[in-house]
């Protein structure tokens, strides 16, 4: 008597658990990074124009930015000989400096083009890496990815972003015929973005870390990858209006402090103490 076989079992199916955190990026397209470099020219333009409305009492100007040293130099030449202070009837919106409006809009849509791909590919890559032996399976995603970020994404971005600025400001303000300095030698340009990265690529970066390793801890932890440019554009809005505030207050703290006592007040020291 033949015995039929037992069917066989089919084989269990493995389930992967939902993954905790912002839902996985969507693919993006032309329209996305367009939209997101959009969204980071905005916040880059309103963050210079806050910065500047908060510096329009004693403006500051880019080191490699000869022709704006310059002018405030001359003005506050002119204003210690008439003994006034500087004259902001005009209204405070006259007095920003476009061309340097200019430079961060520019850098804006660049970075937004960037940034919209970095987060896109390290959402990606971080579901590849082994997981944090120590942390539950979310936070130690979002720490992979903050890691990452900061210590791969960062330290380009202010190397990015100082030779953007450099670049922009030196075709701004061209040296030699029609431009405002004497012709440089050959090589000026790039030495010029050496200088710059060798003078001021540690301190950014230090105040990068410090600032937004919290803020990145944010951005990865709740915010998907397909609006983290935008997120990253309301942060750094409020970021630079703060910094802006607390850039004033603390000026017109020291400039207070430095205040010679009423008729004391030489020319030197009414240059040295723009109003």
């Amino acid at each position: 008597m033949r015995v039929a076989a037992a069917p066989a079992r089919a084989p269990r199916a493995f389930v992967r658990a939902p993954r905790r955190g912002p839902p996985p990026a969507r693919h993006s397209s032309l329209a996305d990074v367009l939209s997101d470099s959009s969204v980071a020219v905005l916040s880059y333009a309103l963050s210079d124009v806050v910065a500047q409305v908060g510096e329009v009492s004693r403006p500051m100007c880019a080191v490699e930015d000869e022709a704006c040293l310059a002018r405030f130099e001359a003005e506050r030449e002119v204003q210690a000989e008439a003994g006034r202070p500087r004259d902001d009837s005009a209204g405070v919106l006259s007095a920003l400096d476009v061309d340097r409006l200019k430079r961060f809009a520019t850098f804006g849509a660049m970075d937004g083009a960037v940034s919209h791909w970095w987060y896109h590919f390290v959402e990606a890559e971080s579901a590849k890496w082994p997981a944090v032996s120590f942390l539950p399976e979310g936070p130690g995603r979002v720490a992979q990815m903050v890691a990452a970020d900061m210590l791969v994404f960062s330290p380009f971005w202010c190397a990015f972003f100082l030779a953007a600025m450099t670049v922009l400001a030196w075709n701004q303000n061209p040296p030699g015929p029609g431009g405002p300095g004497p012709k440089p030698p050959r090589g000026s340009l790039p030495n010029a973005v050496l200088v710059r990265l060798s003078n001021s690529w540690s301190t950014l970066y230090l105040g990068d870390l410090l600032a937004w390793i919290p803020l990145n801890s944010v951005l990865y932890g709740l915010v998907p990858a397909d609006n983290r440019v935008q997120a990253f554009g309301v942060i750094n809005l409020a970021y630079t209006a703060v910094l802006s505030w607390w850039s004033e207050k603390t000026r017109n703290a020291e400039a207070e402090e430095t205040k010679p006592p009423p008729g004391e007040e030489t020319r030197e020291t009414r240059r040295r103490v723009p109003r």
